[in-house]
Formats: structure tokens, C-alpha cells, sequence
């Protein structure tokens, strides 16, 4: 009676564990750009929240020290966003009013063409302007895609009574 294992044993016990390894690898790396793109989108839904609040509170644009007559927007572009005071109400970013640029992380981008969202001032009836169009009665979506995975993440923004959330 032999008391040891094998080469075809002990190969195919190898064999096993690489598999295994190589599948807690996989798992491992794709929750961790999953973490990510969430962690952007998060971020992303903080900003839109934020200068909606901007708008709505009437708080003054801290370059000119008075509330940007058009309120507030968020400008989107592939891989990047920019928080601007729209002073002169065209409810688009122009030079100069750049308030923040934040860059999306590495394989984040934005699945919608660049667009602008403005919240406008508290004086006003309709609350958002989405590329100019305000007040619409629809709800908009921007998602976040992963570029290796393809996962997205999407933000919804309701045009008409500007309720922002994801899921």
C-alpha cells in the first residue's frame, strides 16, 4: 500500500486551486471598479445637489459677491464636470464662469453628450433648464459607464420639479 499522493493527484489539486485563485481574482477586481463607478456617481449626485441648493437659496457667486442671474449649473463633458454661476442667463457655461472642474476617475465616463444643466434662481417658476430647454415635463437621465466592464450607474433628474436621485 502506498502512503502518498500521486503526480496526477497532486497536478490536478494545483489545477483546482488555480482556478479558484484566478476566479476570487476576477471578483475581486471587478467589485472594485464597481466601488469606483459608484463612488463617482455618488460624488457626481452630491454636486448636482449641491448647486441646486445654490440656486434655490439665492447664494451669492463668491468671484462677483451677487447671485448669478441665471442661477446655477453643472456642465457635463466625457470625463469631467464643471460647477459654473451662469451670470449672464443663457442657462449655458461660458468663459469665466467656471466655478469647479472635477475630472471623473480613470475608465469613467459620461454616457450623455455634453449637456448643461442649470438650476435657476428661487425667484423664478420653472427650477431646471437642461441645454437651454426649461422646465420640461420629462425625466432626464445621466449614467456613468465603467469603460472595461460596461456597468453604468445612472442619476435622474426630474425637469419639471428638479428631484435628483439614483438607483
Amino acid at each position: 500500500m502506498s502512503r502518498g499522493f500521486t503526480i496526477i493527484e497532486l497536478l490536478v489539486s494545483m489545477a483546482i486551486i488555480v482556478v479558484l485563485a484566478t476566479m476570487v481574482t476576477i471578483a475581486f477586481s471587478y467589485n472594485q471598479q464597481h466601488k469606483v463607478l459608484v463612488a463617482n456617481g455618488q460624488q457626481f449626485l452630491n454636486v448636482l445637489k449641491e448647486t441646486q441648493t445654490k440656486a434655490l437659496a439665492g447664494l451669492k457667486n463668491p468671484a462677483t459677491k451677487i447671485m448669478p442671474a441665471g442661477g446655477y449649473g453643472v456642465r457635463i463633458s466625457a470625463a469631467q464636470y464643471f460647477v459654473f454661476a451662469d451670470n449672464n442667463s443663457n442657462a449655458t457655461l461660458d468663459i469665466g464662469e467656471t466655478l469647479l472642474t472635477n475630472n471623473l476617475e480613470k475608465n469613467i465616463q459620461f454616457k450623455v453628450p455634453q449637456s448643461d444643466i442649470v438650476f435657476l434662481p428661487y425667484k423664478t417658476i420653472d427650477s431646471v433648464c437642461w441645454n437651454t430647454v426649461c422646465a420640461d415635463a420629462v425625466v432626464k437621465i445621466i449614467s456613468l459607464e465603467q469603460t472595461q466592464t460596461k456597468e453604468t450607474h445612472s442619476i435622474y433628474l426630474d425637469q419639471k420639479i428638479g428631484k435628483i436621485w439614483s438607483e
